[in-house]
This record gives C-alpha cells, structure tokens and sequence, in this order.
C-alpha cells in the first residue's frame, strides 16, 4: 500500500533523517549546529525541516536544539541508510568506483531505489562476493584498467576461506560480516530494511526477552530478531 501523501518524505527531508540517524548512532544525540554543518546549511534553515519531521512523529524536537529519533523514526531512517549503503557497496566494490563518489552517486539515487531494485542489488553483491564472482570481477577491472580491487577481492586474494556460520550461532560480543540472507519475499525485505545488507558488520549482544530471538547491533542501534531470522543471516566472524 501507497504511503499516505503526509507521510512522503522528499528528498531534502530523507536526508536530514539519514544525517539525524548518522549522528544518534555516534553521539547519541543531534544537535542543530552539527545539522547544519554536515549538511552545508545555516543553523536558522534547519529548523523548518525538524519541525517537519517531529510533525510526522520521526524525531523529537521539543527543547529546540537536542534531537532524537523516534521508533517510526529509526526505522524509517533505517531504510534510508540501507539504501544508500548497498548502492554505495556496489559502485565502490562492484563497479570499483572512488569511495568518494560511490557515496556521492549513492547519495543521488537513495531516494528513488525501489524495493525491488535494492533487492535485486544486495543478490548480486552476493553472488558477487562468491568465487565465480570473483573472476567475473578480475575481468571487469581488466577492462576498466587500472581501477583499484576491490574489498572482496582482497580477501579472496590472501587465500584464507572462512567458514561461513549462521548469525544465530554468534556468541555475545562476536562481530559478524554478511555474506548471504537466506530469506525470501517480505521476510528477505524486513532484513534489508533494517541494514542486515551483504558485506554489513553485525554485532551479537545477547538472547531476546524469553530467548525468543536475538538482540544485535547494526550501524549503531539495538535492533531485535527473531531466531528464524537470525538463522536466515549467513556471516563470517570478525575479530
């Protein structure tokens, strides 16, 4: 179901959400001058979108200058930043783009990616990231000439393999890198949507309430799953 027209963001209050999401997931808190500052603008033109945001009930705005997400909040900005970083992972791993404008492009087309679209893209980075893919990309950048490796393949390259475990059998306080989301339809969507996303770090923290799922740290944020998801995210454990 469409969105209702109230509830659309543009493209100008998208970003403000990601830039809030950015700074909560550092600092805890946004503060309007560092708004401002990330985004280029005067302290006075930030304002406006705030009171914007705290209207559709994604922030709280109330004393003016401190800034939190709300839950509809997180989530939305979850999908923002999801966006954005699979679209950043394919033009600076795949494409084997410069960092700097992988993001720029990634900041441009954020907004308009369909659900099927970023679907289709975190498939592809992981069939990308599997050895066939590997020399599909050596090819690549054989044709290109000169372009940098990419991360994948610098790994690839150090023929080390490691074995690749289900996120549910991390222990509290393991880091896990995404290799494959075993899922499919809405279930495959949920966990795109909140930054489970190929080549993603995921930290374990520790069994939900009543162990009827699992408590992780994405990008920052707390955000809960329950065991068949957890046992649909393949990872590789991080030191």
């Amino acid at each position: 179901m469409a969105a209702k027209r109230e509830d659309r963001l543009t493209g100008s209050l998208e970003d403000y959400l990601e830039t809030i999401y950015d700074l909560v997931s550092e600092h805890k808190v946004a503060r309007v001058k560092d708004i401002a500052r990330i985004r280029g603008v005067k302290p006075g033109s930030v304002s406006p979108a705030m009171r914007r945001l705290a209207a559709l009930g994604l922030i709280r705005y109330e004393q003016r200058e401190f800034i939190d997400l709300t839950s509809k909040g997180e989530a939305r900005a979850r999908r923002v930043v999801a966006r954005h970083q699979i679209l950043e992972t394919f033009f600076r791993d795949i494409l084997r783009m410069n960092p700097r404008a992988a993001d720029k492009d990634a900041c441009a087309m954020e907004h308009t990616l369909s659900t099927d679209a970023m679907d289709r893209l975190a498939r592809l980075v992981e069939v990308l990231e599997s050895d066939l893919g590997a020399r599909l990309l050596d090819r690549l950048e054989a044709e290109i000439g000169g372009a940098r490796p990419a991360r994948g393949i610098e790994r690839k390259s150090s023929g080390k393999k490691t074995r690749r475990v289900k996120l549910s059998e991390l222990r509290p306080g393991e880091n896990g890198l995404v290799k494959a989301i075993r899922a499919r339809g809405k279930k495959r969507q949920a966990l795109l949507e909140l930054g489970v996303l190929p080549e993603a770090t995921v930290r374990m923290e520790r069994p939900a309430a009543r162990r009827k799922g699992f408590v992780v740290m994405l990008q920052g944020f707390a955000a809960t799953l329950t065991r068949e998801q957890a046992e649909a995210v393949i990872v590789t454990r991080q030191a």
